[in-house]
């Protein structure tokens, strides 16, 4: 467990608190974007153009990955799992309200920018990790 010392001036804590992290949270933060960067290299070597990534919506929710091609505008939810986790694959973790939230970011996007005149495509890209390979497997499925 890593300790970090929070500073005596911060307005959350009691001077002598100590807030203790995870590393397996950091662990996670740290593979999260390292998939979503395997996932723009990917693309982007398959002749998609990036338009935007981890666009916010504001209270509407996150967009991952934005790219066009052939006058589509690919959404792109990037989902990370390790090999053989108990949790069901990633596809599974995008349910009905996510979906919901990524449609509803998208469409905030379009109208802000004024790109009524493309085609959209909403997809999944499953990322799939092997602890300890350094190495990631990527399948992408619409929904």
């Amino acid at each position: 467990m890593i300790v970090v010392k929070i500073p005596p001036k911060s307005p959350f804590v009691y001077y002598d608190r100590i807030m203790a992290i995870n590393p397996s949270i950091i662990e996670s933060k740290i593979l999260g974007r390292k998939a979503e960067e395997a996932v723009r290299i990917l693309l982007a070597h398959g002749g998609y153009r990036e338009v935007t990534h981890n666009y916010s919506a504001y209270l509407l929710g996150e967009l991952d990955l934005v790219f066009l091609k052939d006058d589509t505008l690919y959404f792109f939810e990037v989902r990370l799992r390790k090999e053989g986790g108990g949790f069901g694959g990633p596809a599974e973790s995008i349910g009905p309200l996510k979906k919901k939230r990524i449609c509803n970011s998208a469409r905030h996007l379009i109208a802000s920018y004024g790109m009524t005149d493309y085609d959209v495509s909403f997809w999944a890209a499953c990322v799939a990790y092997s602890p300890g390979k350094n190495r990631f497997r990527v399948n992408f499925l619409p929904f």
